[in-house]
């Protein structure tokens, strides 16, 4: 985009640059006149010179890299040498000499300066024609990209913006207009339309950093969930603006914040499901009603947002709710941007920085606007219920702000919600909507429409369903398939009576009577699907079908595989083999679902038909899977292999990495994930993590750096790398303690070698930036906090350095810190509210580092904190903590005195005399005694 604006900016410049140099001329031409001393009292030749010099530097800045500027440089060096010659004979020391010689200095060169006036002049007329040009040529580069901007902004659902849309007219207006003059003869209209080319570069480079921000909060299929709603055969829903029984209208002018719909187990969940149908209408029609009841002259932003426990890691995790509901406000109110927008966007936003820009959002509208969020199938959270209850609550307490929120009638869903009667039962209010859509369905079929027309007891079929589903729309829709499924002409009325009365009424038992009918010869091959497709962490693409049991029955086919992309038509062969595959083999509870990716083979994925079947098998039908499958069956080995196969098989330009880059540290990420799933099994394949560094780094080949140095870091400026990453300290982070003993032992340098910061430093702080929250992490608090203790142990076993200074960082006292001391700071800094079994992992870790020569004399340099429990710092006021203040603050009382013990324990068997022992033990033990007593008499409040 900048560049297309190049040749508008350049002519800008130009003519800037021009009128500087014409301004130049004319004060030599005045120095010249008063050469003769007739105005030396009035001249100050050094502020004059100085005013040039500072001319030249702004016009060597705003010209940078112009192909006009090389001879208007030259005539400006021209200038400013004359001047410096004036300057000189100014200060003779025989005035009247220095007169005469100025005189003869300024009669040489005042033909030269007429003269370059006039090139000058005629310069600025020309590139001025060629900027006429370029704004009246609406096929120019600089037109053509202003409209593509304006085009950006409109598919993004976003209104034009109406700053830029008043430059760009205001500019076009003058511009025309003077293309019908002489320029010339019109310098105040040309002057106006330098000012408005001035104005539309600014306001294109501020609409392009407000594009940038919004690109930050954008994500891969932002609202797919929205896209794949259907409106379920509902001829309307407008019951839910009815008083009283809905209370919806009520509950806007209340003070209470959120409005609660829940649902029927199941019921919402189905591919044609009121439940979202219904959030969805509500979402679109509520603006009339609360501009009525509510917003009044207020301006009202909506927002809506569907959780989706099948789809991407951002469909169903609370920064995906974030910054889809902030996606959408800046969307539709584009002023709001500037004036919330950071200097620089992150790339990748924490949640701590999401909620502070909500509330900056609210904050900066409260007296004239009021927001109301659509958020659909809390349940859907893919982690703890609380922590989306919470979430929701925080985000219902701001003012001006409603929500109205959706899920299942979970308990805690219910403890939060079902409050003062502002809530609904959908089943309620949905079983003419149910009769509705079974109607719309079993009509559509052509087959039971000649049967209902010869025996008119079919259409008693779609009441019969509604009413046996109970509203559980994922029931219906699954019955209606089966019984549409087996149609024929020769079929009667009875005969479907009975096949419906002889389905499970419940969904589990409808799971499993699908399993039963599963083809015998088959079942074998589902079952491994089934069980890959329970253990991945994400839907697989389609082409990982394939590859489950070749990579099962040839280990080494996905390392000897060549990186070579997968063809478009592969894609979808493999797409078309499979939709009949899994209906046959998984009983249609596999599906295959399109998403919108720039990278063609992750754009179809395979995943349960919904969450709950993944529940009941998980729950109900795990065991007999896996009893079923051989021994040798590991599950998170062969998604390792399908994660290389993929990685192989990406598209990547190594000259444009960058534009696969997310893709790429993705499938690494997932990759690892499953790596570490073996590792805790005692498994390792140091063959096939290399193999992934060896893929990655040929993909990145023409980068300075690692490409583990693409990964985004925690915003903490004690975990900046300065392009030193390495993809053993990425394994180390990743827990791979397996991997990387077996590394070490290959490879005794790699401590050594490692620069910047040492391994040892990775594993005592091994937080990193990734995209999803991983199921089993999740399950086992898992923690990216939490240490790694075999890894540490490896470590320091083979020579690492607790003590060892890391030259990256200073603390703010200038001093270098170490190992040990990043790792105390690392420890208090994330102190509040860790699971224990992160600090028992950090407990541990201080009992090796201690027996590995932990120095006691440190001291701890630490900043106030903006956020208690956070590891956000701000510069500000500092205070210092020894050792033994720093355990007592993390650690309960009695296991930071045993560490301190350890401490005191290690030193003496360095201590070569008793006498010097003795008095560092007791100066020690009375000041460790001392700092405890005041600890807990007065704890420190950060």
């Amino acid at each position: 985009m900048a560049e297309a604006f190049a040749g508008l900016s350049i002519a800008a410049n130009i003519v800037q640059f021009t009128e500087y140099a014409l301004a130049l001329v004319s004060d030599c031409r005045e120095i010249y006149e008063s050469a003769d001393g007739a105005r030396q009292e009035n001249l100050e030749l050094e502020t004059v010179i100085q005013s040039i010099h500072d001319r030249h530097s702004c016009m060597k800045t705003a010209c940078n890299g112009t192909s006009g500027q090389g001879p208007l440089r030259k005539s400006l060096s021209f200038l400013i040498s004359t001047l410096e010659k004036l300057k000189a004979t100014n200060k003779s020391r025989f005035p009247k000499l220095g007169s005469l010689r100025a005189a003869i200095v300024a009669s040489c060169y005042g033909n030269t300066l007429r003269g370059l006036e006039k090139r000058l002049l005629a310069i600025e007329e020309e590139v001025s024609r060629e900027m006429i040009k370029i704004l009246t040529d609406k096929q120019s580069d600089a037109m053509l990209s202003l409209r593509h901007l304006e085009e950006i902004i409109e598919q993004g659902h976003q209104k034009t913006d109406n700053r830029l849309s008043t430059v760009k007219g205001e500019l076009m207006r003058n511009a025309t207009q003077l293309s019908a003059t002489q320029i010339e003869s019109n310098d105040r209209g040309f002057a106006q339309v330098i000012f408005k080319v001035e104005e539309l570069l600014k306001e294109v480079k501020e609409v392009g950093s407000d594009q940038i921000f919004l690109d930050s909060l954008n994500f891969e299929d932002l609202r797919e969930r929205e896209y794949r709603i259907k409106d379920a055969g509902v001829t309307t829903l407008d019951w839910i603006f009815n008083q009283p029984q809905t209370n919806y209208l009520d509950w806007l002018t209340s003070r209470n914040d959120v409005y609660w719909v829940q649902g029927k187990e199941s019921d919402q969940k189905s591919p044609d499901s009121s439940f979202q149908t219904l959030i969805l209408f509500v979402g679109r029609k509520w603006k009339v009603y609360a501009d009525e009841e509510w917003a009044g002259s207020y301006r009202l932003v909506t927002a809506q947002f569907f959780f989706w426990n099948s789809g991407l890691p951002m469909q169903k995790s609370q920064r995906g709710l974030l910054q889809s509901l902030l996606y959408q406000i800046f969307c539709s109110y584009r002023p709001l941007i500037r004036l919330v927008r950071p200097e620089h966007s992150p790339t990748h936003w924490t949640l701590e920085e999401l909620f502070n820009l909500v509330r900056k959002v609210v904050a900066r509208g409260t007296s004239t606007t009021k927001y109301c969020f659509f958020i659909d199938g809390l349940d859907e959270y893919e982690g703890e219920v609380e922590n989306i209850v919470s979430a929701v609550k925080s985000l219902g307490s701001l003012p001006t702000v409603k929500l109205c929120v959706s899920s299942r009638p979970w308990n805690s869903f219910t403890a939060a919600f079902d409050r003062e009667g502002y809530n609904l039962v959908l089943q309620h209010f949905t079983k003419q909507d149910m009769i509705n859509y079974t109607k719309q369905e079993f009509l559509g079929n052509e087959i039971f429409r000649q049967l209902s027309q010869a025996d008119q007891q079919f259409h008693q079929l779609p009441a019969m369903v509604a009413t046996k589903a109970e509203g559980v729309w994922l029931w219906a829709f699954l019955v209606i398939r089966n019984l549409l499924g087996e149609l024929s002409g020769h079929v009667t009325f009875q005969d479907v009576k009975e096949k419906l009365e002889s389905l499970p009424g419940e969904l589990e038992d409808y799971y499993d009577r699908i399993l039963a009918k599963l083809n015998p010869v088959d079942r074998i091959e589902a079952d491994k699907i089934l069980l890959i497709a329970i253990d991945a962490a994400k839907p697989l693409p389609v082409s990982a079908l394939s590859w489950i049991t070749q990579s099962y029955k040839d280990p080494w086919l996905a390392i000897s595989s060549p990186i070579e992309p997968i063809s478009a038509a592969y894609i979808e062969q493999t797409c078309t083999t499979w939709r009949t595959l899994l209906g046959n083999r998984c009983g249609d509870l596999l599906e295959i679902h399109r998403f919108s990716s720039d990278v063609p083979l992750l754009n179809h994925r395979v995943d349960f038909l919904h969450r709950t079947v993944r529940d009941y098998l998980t729950a109900s039908y795990q065991q007999t899977l896996r009893r079923r499958v051989s021994d040798d069956f590991k599950t998170n080995h062969i998604l390792c292999r399908i994660m290389l196969r993929l990685l192989k098989g990406l598209n990547v330009d190594s000259n444009a990495v960058e534009m696969k880059m997310i893709a790429v540290l993705s499938i690494v990420d997932e990759f690892l994930y499953y790596s570490r799933e073996l590792d805790l099994m005692g498994e390792v394949d140091t063959d096939l993590v290399d193999d992934v560094d060896l893929v990655v780094s040929e993909y990145c080949r023409n980068h300075k750096n690692h490409w583990t140095n693409a990964r985004p870091t925690p915003h903490d400026e004690y975990f900046e790398e300065f392009g030193q990453c390495t993809f053993y300290a990425l394994a180390i982070q990743s827990k791979l303690s397996g991997y990387i003993s077996a590394k070490l032992d290959a490879y005794p340098g790699a401590l050594r070698d490692k620069l910047a910061r040492p391994l040892l430093d990775y594993a005592l702080r091994p937080s990193r930036e990734v995209d999803f929250e991983f199921p089993f992490e999740i399950q086992r608090q898992d923690s990216p906090m939490r240490t790694e203790i075999k890894i540490i142990k490896a470590l320091l076993d083979r020579g690492a350095d607790v003590n060892q200074k890391i030259y990256l960082y200073s603390d703010p006292h200038g001093e270098t810190p170490t190992v040990w001391s990043l790792f105390l700071r690392f420890c208090y800094t994330n102190r509040g509210g860790v699971h224990p079994s992160v600090l028992q992992s950090w407990y541990r870790a201080c009992e090796l580092l201690i027996q590995h020569g932990a120095s006691p004399h440190l001291k701890t340099v630490f900043e106030d904190r903006s956020i208690s429990g956070t590891a956000t710092l701000r510069r500000g006021v500092t205070y210092t903590l020894t050792v033994a203040e720093v355990l007592t603050r993390v650690f309960p009382i009695f296991k930071a005195r045993s560490l301190v013990q350890r401490l005191v324990d290690a030193h003496y068997k360095k201590c070569r005399t008793s006498w010097g022992y003795w008095v560092w033990w007791n100066l020690s033990l009375a000041k460790w005694e001392r700092e405890q007593m005041a600890a807990l008499r007065e704890p420190v409040s950060s």
